[in-house]
Order: C-alpha cells, then structure tokens, then sequence
C-alpha cells in the first residue's frame, strides 16, 4: 500500500508544479509593466528551470513587439570571486534587445 501512495506523489508533484505556471495574461501584463516602465506584479509561481524557460520564450515574444528582435545575449556573475561576493552560486543569462531607434549601415 506504502508504494501505491509513493507512486501517487510521484505522478502527482509534477501536476501541481504546473499548475503554478503563470497564465499568459500574468504573462502579459508582466511584460506590459516592464514596457511601461512601471512595477511589475511579478509571476507569483515556483516554476521550474523548464517552465521557466517556457515563459521567457513567450515573454521574450511579447516584448519584441516593441523593441524589434533580440540581438544578443548578456552575462553576469560569470566570476567565482563576484559569485562569492554576492553571495550567489549560479551565473545569470539575459537576452539583449536590438534598439528600434539604431540603424547599422556598412560601406
């Protein structure tokens, strides 16, 4: 019977880790914060690194909108010593957007 209720919870805790996922209107409304340059309400969800993943894709498509495509990507705290510093253990990627308002010409 103990096996039964192990497999239950086994099935089940990645159910209600999904349920956490944040709607597309959180979504939306997280990105049209960050736009707006106001406060954003935030995800309020424990999301894992794949759901997560799954939102900044859908809100990287939200923001593009706006400010054109992403044109790169931005590192931080790749460095043990600022690791340590700041008291962190993981390095930090985010994508840089490509300025509506800059025109790259070549000769």
């Amino acid at each position: 019977m103990r096996w039964l209720w192990v497999c239950a919870g086994v099935l089940l805790v990645p159910l209600a880790a999904w349920a956490e996922m944040p709607s597309e209107a959180n979504i939306k409304a997280v990105a049209d914060a960050w736009l707006a340059k106001k406060p954003a309400p935030g995800f309020g969800a424990t999301m894992t690194m794949a759901e997560a993943a799954n939102v900044q894709v859908r809100y990287t498509a939200l923001i593009a909108k706006d400010l054109g495509g992403m044109v790169g990507y931005k590192a931080g705290l790749t460095n043990p010593a600022v690791q340590k510093g700041m008291r962190v253990t993981v390095r930090y990627i985010g994508l840089t957007p490509a300025p509506a308002e800059v025109t790259v010409t070549f000769d």
